[in-house]
């Protein structure tokens, strides 16, 4: 470092002498010299300074033994990742200030290592995430039927479900939910509230809401809440307007009612809409396509990642024969352009309507394991009947 230092010095010296020939403005020249003379010495000391507290914090705590991966088979690497997690977990007991909790741990262990997939649609599910994903699959859930959403703050309730205990209690849209069982929520995120509000089935729980400016507590009984999957309303025209929100395990039953009802309204025609719809069971979203295809009509196909190839046809006459159109938008994805695809490439539709759908041609498997969590995993690639890749 000494020796650049005197390099330095000498073409600051070349460059004055240089400067003194050609210019003769010396003193701006002294004065921009020693300043970058100054800036480059505090540089120097600063690195110099650096790595001496580096080097004794090495001293001080020791350095952490990580064993590299060199890629060598599934035995090895199994054995580096328990070896540099115990190195972890050693240097963590001996500096970490403050507590540890192995459980959450090893959970966000669980999650990174799964992550590092890369697949987007390949997770590990705690096993708070488990439960919340089976409730949204299941189409039903124990709580008190309302809607909430989180407007500056306030956790304020957006709807209320008919037949349900939040409407026989009194609770109205609009309410502005303070606390859950005297537990003040005006700090908690929205998913934090909703857990404090859900509980075991014919349990009670304690609204607390300001309504027109006041504060008042309601008692609410918790039960199964059901989740229709729909909602429809009969046009003008005998046009029928189906939404199908998202594919549960009873959107089948759920559509197929909302269908009858429209019937007996005078529906001829049928708008279903998909915009917004994610997806969800397959299965039942395999039976709705049987209601407007006739039987061994191609449904789709599938590639497992062993190749292996299997193709879903109808089981049944198709039960309804309306003129059909579809609404999608950038947000319909999975079940929803397999349902789409079906019918479209089956030549079952008069339209298709919107913007490109979001492209996710695969298809998970979900894995419950022993500790309540799960492992979500893509194990399938799909197509139409017509071979199409959705992407």
């Amino acid at each position: 470092m000494g020796e650049d230092i005197e390099n330095i010095k000498e073409i600051e010296k070349n460059n004055y002498e240089f400067v003194v020939k050609k210019d003769n403005k010396k003193k701006t020249s002294k004065v921009f010299l020693f300043i970058s003379y100054t800036l480059i010495v505090i540089l120097v000391t600063l690195l110099i300074n650096n790595e001496i507290v580096i080097k004794r914090i090495e001293k001080k705590t020791g350095t952490l033994s990580i064993e590299e991966y060199l890629g060598k088979d599934e035995e090895t690497a199994i054995r580096t990742i328990a070896k540099n997690l115990k190195a972890i977990r050693e240097k963590l007991k001996q500096v970490y200030k403050g507590e540890i909790d192995d459980s959450k741990l090893i959970e966000t262990a669980m999650k990174g290592y799964v992550a590092g997939i890369g697949d987007k649609y390949t997770e590990y599910y705690t096993k708070e995430e488990y439960n919340s994903i089976k409730e949204d699959v299941s189409g039903k859930y124990v709580g008190i039927g309302v809607e909430l959403q989180d407007k500056n703050g306030s956790k304020v309730i957006t709807g209320i479900m008919k037949g349900t205990p939040a409407e026989e209690s009194g609770l109205k849209e609009n309410d502005i939910i303070t606390k859950v069982n005297n537990i003040d929520v005006k700090d908690k995120s929205l998913s934090d509230t909703v857990k404090e509000i859900k509980g075991k089935e014919d349990t009670d729980v304690v609204i607390t809401v300001i309504r027109d400016g006041k504060e008042q507590e309601i008692k609410v009984a918790r039960k199964e809440i059901k989740i229709d999957s729909t909602t429809h309303k009969l046009l003008k025209d005998g046009i029928g307007y189906l939404d199908i929100k998202s594919f549960s395990e009873n959107s089948d039953k759920d559509v197929e009612k909302a269908i009858e009802e429209m019937k007996k309204e005078g529906m001829k025609k049928l708008i279903i809409d998909l915009r917004y719809n994610g997806g969800g069971d397959v299965k039942s979203t395999k039976n709705i396509v049987d209601l407007f295809l006739d039987k061994d009509k191609e449904i789709y196909s599938t590639i497992n990642a062993k190749g292996f190839k299997k193709t879903v046809y109808t089981e049944t006459k198709a039960k309804y024969d309306f003129e059909i159109v579809l609404l999608v938008n950038k947000y319909s994805a999975s079940a929803s352009e397999l349902f789409t695809a079906a019918l479209k490439e089956n030549k079952r539709v008069k339209e298709v309507i919107g913007e490109t759908t979001y492209g996710k041609g695969v298809i998970q498997g979900v894995y419950p394991s022993s500790i309540g969590g799960a492992l979500k995993a893509t194990i399938e690639e799909y197509f139409g009947p017509r071979r199409i890749k959705i992407k």
